[in-house]
C-alpha cells in the first residue's frame, strides 16, 4: 500500500489563522504518520492560535487510535496554547513521539504534561525543553512521571 506517509511543513508562515487551520485539516485527513510543523510562525494572538489548533483538538478527542505516531510542533511560540496539544492527546493511543520543544508553554503547559504522562500509556518519547517552565513546573511533570 502506497501514499504518503510524512508531511513536514516547517518554518512556513501561518500567522494567518485560517491557512493553518485548513492545512491542519486536510493533513489529519490523511493517513500520515508524521507530521512535522517545526519552527513555523503561528498566529500572533492567543485566540487565533486556539482557532488554528482546533482541528488537531478534534481530530485527536474524536479518535483514540489514528495513524499518526509522530508530531512536532517545535519552537513555533504557541505559549500557553500548547495545552491544546496536550489536552487532545489524552485518550490517544497512536502518537508516541511529541516535540513540543520551544514553545514557552510554562507552567500551565508543565501541568498539562504532567496530567497527559499519568493518563496516556502511548507516548514514548516527549520532546519539552525550552518552554520556560520554573522549578515548580518542572516539580509538577517529576511528580506526573511517579504516578
Amino acid at each position: 500500500m502506497g501514499g504518503l506517509t510524512e508531511l513536514t511543513l516547517n518554518n512556513i508562515d501561518f500567522s494567518a489563522e485560517e491557512v493553518l487551520e485548513t492545512v491542519l485539516r486536510g493533513a489529519l485527513s490523511y493517513k500520515l504518520q508524521a507530521l512535522s510543523f517545526a519552527r513555523c510562525t503561528m498566529p500572533s494572538k492567543s485566540l487565533g492560535r486556539l482557532q488554528a489548533l482546533k482541528p488537531l483538538y478534534q481530530h485527536f478527542t474524536e479518535r483514540t487510535q489514528t495513524s499518526l505516531k509522530i508530531l512536532n510542533f517545535a519552537y513555533c511560540n504557541l505559549r500557553a496554547e500548547t495545552v491544546v496539544i496536550l489536552d487532545s492527546l489524552w485518550n490517544n493511543k497512536s502518537v508516541d513521539n511529541l516535540n513540543i520543544t520551544g514553545n514557552q508553554m510554562g507552567d500551565k503547559g508543565a501541568l498539562a504534561l504532567s496530567k497527559l504522562i499519568q493518563v496516556n500509556t502511548t507516548l514514548r518519547t516527549i520532546q519539552w525543553d525550552e518552554n520556560g517552565i520554573s522549578i515548580s513546573g518542572l516539580q509538577a511533570v517529576v511528580i506526573g512521571l511517579l504516578r
